[in-house]
C-alpha cells in the first residue's frame, strides 16, 4: 500500500513482504522528499540491497512490523542495515517537514495490550519471572510493544508533537 501526503513530499509504504518493486517505481516516478516504510519487510538480504535504486533519490525511514522479528536473519538484515540509523521506532523525527512518531512491533497479548493491565513492569521483570534456564529474552518477545515503552513514548513525545500523537495514542487505547 502506498500513500502520500503534503503534495508528494512523503510517501508511506507498508507491508512489502519482500517485494519492493512498487515502492522503487513510485519513488522514481513521484520523487518524494522522503519515504516512510511501515513494516513487514520479510528480508532475505540487507534492506539497502532492496532499495539501492532509490537510496540516492530520497530519504528512507522505517518502522518495524510484527513480521520483522520472525527470524534472527530478518531482524539483522533490517536493524543492522546501512539504513538502521533511520529507524523511527520509539522516536519522533521531522520527516519532510512533518513530525512523525514511530511505534513498531506488535501488541502481544502475553506481554500487554492497550486497555489491559500490564503483566510485567519491564523486560527485566519478565525475564526474572521465567524459568532459571531462560537467560535471554526471545526476539519476538523483546520486540513486542511493552507497556513501559508505550507510556514512555506518551510522556516524552506527546508534548513535542502536538495533537497528532495524542490522537494516534487515543485511537490505540
Amino acid at each position: 500500500m502506498l500513500t502520500t501526503i503534503n503534495k508528494n513530499q512523503i510517501l508511506f509504504a507498508g507491508d512489502p513482504h519482500g517485494c519492493f518493486n512498487n515502492l522503487v517505481s513510485a519513488v522514481l516516478k513521484y520523487r518524494p522528499a522522503a519515504v516512510v516504510m511501515l513494516g513487514d519487510y520479510n528480508l532475505e538480504c540487507s534492506l539497502e540491497q532492496y532499495l539501492q535504486a532509490i537510496i540516492e533519490e530520497t530519504k528512507i525511514y522505517w518502522i518495524p512490523g510484527n513480521h520483522d522479528f520472525d527470524s534472527r536473519a530478518e531482524y539483522e538484515y533490517l536493524f543492522h542495515s546501512a539504513l538502521s540509523y533511520n529507524n523511527l521506532h520509539l522516536k519522533v523525527m521531522d520527516v519532510g517537514g512533518v513530525r512523525i512518531a514511530g511505534l513498531g512491533g506488535i501488541f502481544a497479548g502475553r506481554i500487554w495490550r492497550p486497555g489491559d493491565f500490564p503483566r510485567w513492569e519491564d523486560k527485566k521483570h519478565w525475564l526474572k519471572s521465567q524459568p532459571s534456564n531462560v537467560k535471554k529474552i526471545p526476539l519476538h518477545i523483546d520486540n513486542a510493544i511493552w507497556h513501559h515503552e508505550f507510556e514512555w513514548m506518551k510522556r516524552n513525545f506527546s508534548l513535542s508533537t502536538g495533537n497528532y500523537l495524542k490522537v494516534v495514542l487515543q485511537y490505540i487505547l
